[in-house]
């Protein structure tokens, strides 16, 4: 059963803005230097309302997932939800291989969900190093554009 009491403690917002910053990866200009690329015509501002829409929308619906699997868990374990896994790494290491053990086929539901966390992680870190070198490359042009003689 939710706990809606947890909604008046300001550490419960304040961990949650933070998951918005990270999950829109703010001001690690990473969304800017992909959208240079695009072409001058481009509507950027409808397209970014329209990622930002999924983005939480995949948000809320992983919400729903972690929440269910934590609380069918801790039913069957017969204990407090706080005591099936704290976040971190015991939520994507211990809770759900535990819960992907009862589905039908529970090795191919492994497979599966490693391979997405792997992905995960290396499509994060190619978007953050073409925004290191997006940025670099442009500091770099425009500094060798200033310096050359006229």
């Amino acid at each position: 059963m939710p706990d809606l009491e947890k909604l008046k403690n300001i550490e419960v917002w304040v961990m949650a803005g933070s998951q918005v910053f990270f999950s829109y990866v703010i001001c690690q200009g990473t969304a800017t230097s992909l959208g240079s690329f695009n072409v001058f015509s481009f509507n950027s501002m409808k397209w970014t309302l329209i990622l930002s829409g999924l983005n939480s929308g995949a948000s809320i619906l992983a919400g729903f997932a972690i929440f269910s699997i934590l609380g069918n868990l801790a039913t069957q374990l017969d204990i407090p939800i706080t005591e099936v896994a704290e976040g971190g790494p015991g939520l994507a290491f211990i809770a759900y291989p535990r819960a992907l053990q009862q589905l039908p086929c529970p090795a191919l539901w492994n497979v599966l969900f490693f391979l997405m966390i792997i992905f995960l992680g290396l499509a994060s870190q190619c978007a953050e190093v073409e925004a290191m070198v997006t940025m670099i490359g442009t500091f770099y042009f425009f500094y060798s554009v200033k310096s050359r003689p006229t």
